[in-house]
């Protein structure tokens, strides 16, 4: 699932999510607009705050994979 999705369908604004993984809220816009990549410590952090439904997996883009 995509950040923005998942955004999306919580109760979370960008702002408390990114209280939750140590992000401001303009950082967790660029991230679930697809503007900026997160390293891979953050994705971590961002898979672990959303109990896996999102994914390491869903910050590849679908031209990386082809």
């Amino acid at each position: 699932m995509k950040l923005a999705l998942y955004l999306e369908n919580s109760t979370l604004s960008d702002e408390a999510f990114g209280q939750l993984v140590g992000l401001s809220q303009s950082q967790v816009n660029r991230i679930k607009n697809g503007k900026s990549k997160p390293t891979l410590e953050m994705v971590a952090k961002i898979s672990k705050a959303t109990e896996g439904s999102v994914s390491f997996a869903d910050f590849i883009s679908d031209e990386a994979a082809a």
